[in-house]
């Protein structure tokens, strides 16, 4: 026999199917479970509908069931609650066979980016909100997502069924639960939204975790990042009791900074005191300035050295922001000056800047040298404009060096005749030039 006649109706295509089970409840002796009806052909609703409660003229209504499919790779379970006296689908959410959960949008199906676990109940709850103009999707007492009333405004009922196309698969649904217009519609539980804002626009995931010291679940996590915000949900406290604190796991060349709507904080959002309703914590990360370093290194090579200009100037350039530098025109490029003087005979010098790495692919920078002597030959390994030879990732700098080389002959030195020789020459210069110009 199928779906009990004073508890639910099955569809007329099978009257096997569902069926009420103990092999698997969530609570209690028994669920109902939706199996394969051999008979019914692929694709076919195969199911039960709850009872009809008739016109529930509601502000708000709530669904709640567990459901728990066996495996993946099988047919589509669905939980559809509708209001049979509007001719109306409420909702309609799907436990796929590729393991995702999707909802009815009002336009198709929509993946919500929560997945169920094959074996394992997960409650489903689902809050219409007709006034607000909101339906919201929980899992396990996590909000996964929100639609509009797309069509009906009541839950006077609920289907549970399947696409018939199990393989070895079953689905089992428990406790299921609808209410209209519950007396503590308003202060059913407590929501933190999170918002995630990476400073550079970084698509990377991070996890966000809700730790909570009254009301239930008391820690829960999830993934977030700059393209999808998370909810939290928290039951079963006080009115005005509520402590919780939103952190994130540490994000690598990042530092965080939280607000919770009242103050800003570095080691989280915290709330204090709790009524119910919604609460909401942005996280902004920023990238953390890195060090460049520039070795500067003199080599002079003979005597000499008195002769050569020994100034010289030193201005890093990067793709990117430079702590303390500028930048200026439509390239984009920052600049700081590292060094403009002497070398004041110091062989070997060193310079600093922080400079703040991109996400993708790293900060790159080069160093720009000026120097005021033709006989300095320069062998820069810093790169240039064309090529760069500086790449600063997060939480990693980098080094270069730049080398310049003097060479000196020398003059050499002349004897006692040699310079009488010299001094010859020169007076016979000037007898010529006497002679001539007499």
């Amino acid at each position: 026999m199928g779906c009990y006649s004073k508890l639910t109706t099955a569809f007329v295509i099978s009257p096997t199917e569902g069926h009420i089970d103990t092999a698997n409840p969530a609570t209690g002796v028994q669920e109902l479970r939706v199996s394969v009806d051999l008979n019914a052909g692929l694709f076919a609703n195969v199911g039960c509908f709850s009872p009809d409660l008739g016109v529930q003229d509601v502000d708000l209504s709530i669904m709640s069931v567990e459901v728990s499919v066996s495996d993946t790779g099988g047919a589509d379970y669905f939980i559809v609650p509708q209001a049979p006296s509007q001719g109306l689908l409420t909702a309609n959410v799907d436990f796929s066979f590729t393991g995702d959960i999707l909802v009815e949008n009002g336009g198709g199906f929509q993946d919500t980016g929560a997945d169920w676990t094959p074996g394992v109940y997960h409650n489903l709850t689902l809050v219409v909100n007709p006034v607000g103009n909101t339906i919201d999707y929980y899992v396990d007492d996590v909000l996964i997502f929100t639609t509009s009333v797309f069509a009906g405004t009541t839950i006077e009922q609920v289907v549970l069924l399947s696409d018939n196309f199990q393989l070895d698969d079953s689905g089992d649904f428990d406790d299921l639960i609808i209410l209209n217009n519950p007396e503590d519609a308003d202060a059913v539980d407590g929501r933190f939204r999170v918002i995630k804002d990476f400073a550079d626009d970084n698509p990377a995931k991070v996890e966000v975790t809700l730790n909570c010291f009254t009301g239930l679940p008391i820690t829960q996590s999830q993934s977030i990042s700059e393209s999808q915000d998370v909810n939290f949900v928290v039951r079963s406290y006080a009115e005005g009791e509520l402590d919780c604190n939103v952190t994130e796991s540490d994000v690598a060349g990042y530092s965080a900074s939280y607000f919770d709507g009242t103050a800003d904080s570095a080691d989280g959002c915290e709330y204090t005191d709790l009524g119910f309703g919604q609460f909401e914590c942005v996280i902004t990360n920023t990238p953390d300035p890195v060090e460049v370093t520039v070795f500067k290194d003199w080599i002079i090579e003979g005597e000499g050295g008195d002769y050569v200009d020994p100034y010289y100037r030193l201005v890093l350039a990067c793709r990117g922001e430079i702590v303390g530098g500028f930048t200026h025109g439509p390239s984009g490029i920052w600049r700081k000056e590292l060094y403009s003087g002497s070398f004041l005979g110091t062989s070997d010098a060193e310079f600093n800047a922080d400079v703040v790495p991109y996400w993708d692919g790293g900060t790159v920078c080069w160093v720009l040298e000026t120097v005021y002597d033709s006989s300095v030959e320069v062998n820069n390994t810093c790169g240039s404009n064309q090529f760069p030879g500086l790449v600063v990732e997060l939480a990693g700098g980098d080094s270069c060096t730049v080398v310049n080389t003097v060479f000196f002959e020398g003059i050499p030195t002349l004897s006692q005749w040699g310079m009488a020789i010299l001094a010859l020459l020169m007076l016979g210069v000037g007898f010529v030039g006497f002679r001539r110009f007499v």
